[in-house]
């Protein structure tokens, strides 16, 4: 089959919708296919009230998170290029790639807090921040609050399967990191 990365949780969501679809057990969080499409449908639409578009970059700097893989589902299904960045890199060095990408939003986590912050002063051109935990920064917006309210029903966006769907950094051993686009 065929299909978009998009369209495979709608696909095991209409095909196993009791199913376990995905753990997060630091949190001790479980989600079936179902509920995860609706949460994943959630942070599409978040997204695109936010001004995401087809082609923009939604960037996140999380750990193996419920999160991360929500937003990577989330951007598939409106067309951004999905941009995960590695947990591990200095302030100068995630600095490079959110400006290199272009990067509109950052989605990250308060074990990376003090990172972005640094990241932030050195400057950077992202638009929204959205934080994963309670309490976040003056510069950013909590997560689960913003999804709060919105519509768990399927973005209307056209992704075909020719379209960027991520965007990973080398590792810049020659250089500076490049980002490569993968199509879904």
């Amino acid at each position: 089959m065929k299909a978009t990365i998009g369209q495979l949780i709608e696909w095991s969501a209409r095909n196993y919708p009791d199913k376990l679809g995905l753990a997060d057990l630091e949190k001790g969080q479980r989600w079936t296919f179902a509920e995860w499409n609706r949460d994943v449908n959630r942070m599409a639409n978040l997204l695109r009230q936010l001004g995401v578009n087809k082609g923009d970059v939604v960037s996140v700097f999380l750990y193996n998170t419920s999160e991360f893989v929500t937003t990577l589902f989330a951007a598939a299904k409106i067309g951004a290029v999905f941009n995960p960045i590695n947990y591990r890199l200095t302030s100068g060095e995630l600095q490079f790639i959110l400006n290199d990408a272009r990067s509109k939003v950052l989605v990250f986590e308060e074990r990376v807090l003090d990172v972005v912050t640094r990241t932030r002063e050195l400057g950077v051109s992202v638009q929204h921040y959205l934080y994963a935990n309670a309490n976040p920064p003056v510069y950013a917006r909590q997560l689960s609050s913003l999804l709060t309210g919105i519509s768990d029903e399927k973005p209307d966006v056209s992704v075909l399967e020719t379209d960027p769907y991520i965007m990973m950094y080398t590792s810049g051993t020659t250089g500076r990191p490049k980002g490569v686009i993968h199509p879904h």
